[in-house]
């Protein structure tokens, strides 16, 4: 656990230092592992503080990959800057509430058996394409 970690920490700073960038990626991915091994060593299937660790992933890894884009691009204006830093910074924290959400549906108890269940997790995979597709027509009508 503590060498998945390691290797992880290790990996996201020689992405950092221009090593080879696809390494942030392998950091986020061992650090991950190294949660996955924290929770088989607990006997635990899915910890609560699962969402929470996702979206700490995430921000580590979009900052990480914001702050390589920095270095290689000329200056920003402060405003942009600004609201790509609040797109990251929302992207974790919505990705930590809907992640709590599911936590939250998938421990509630199923009186009605699996294909409820199933119509459920069909239900909620067709509202997060719906909201996808919405996103991606927000953005190329903005452009």
């Amino acid at each position: 656990m503590v060498a998945f970690a390691f290797a992880g920490l290790l990996a996201l700073a020689a992405g950092l230092l221009h090593v080879w960038a696809p390494f942030n990626a392998f950091g986020a991915g061992a650090l991950a592992a190294a949660y996955l091994t924290l929770l088989y060593a607990r006997g635990e299937v899915v910890g609560a503080d699962a969402p929470a660790v996702a979206a700490g992933l995430l921000l580590v890894t979009e900052l990480a990959w914001f702050s390589l884009e920095q270095a290689a691009a000329p200056a920003n204006q402060p405003v942009l800057l600004g609201r790509r830093l609040a797109l990251i910074g929302g992207s974790a924290v919505a990705a930590a509430g809907v992640g709590y959400v599911l936590l939250l549906v998938a421990a509630a108890p199923l009186p009605a058996g699996v294909l409820y269940t199933a119509a459920g997790a069909l239900a909620a995979l067709a509202a997060v394409a719906v909201l996808v597709r919405l996103l991606r027509a927000q953005r190329s009508g903005a452009s």
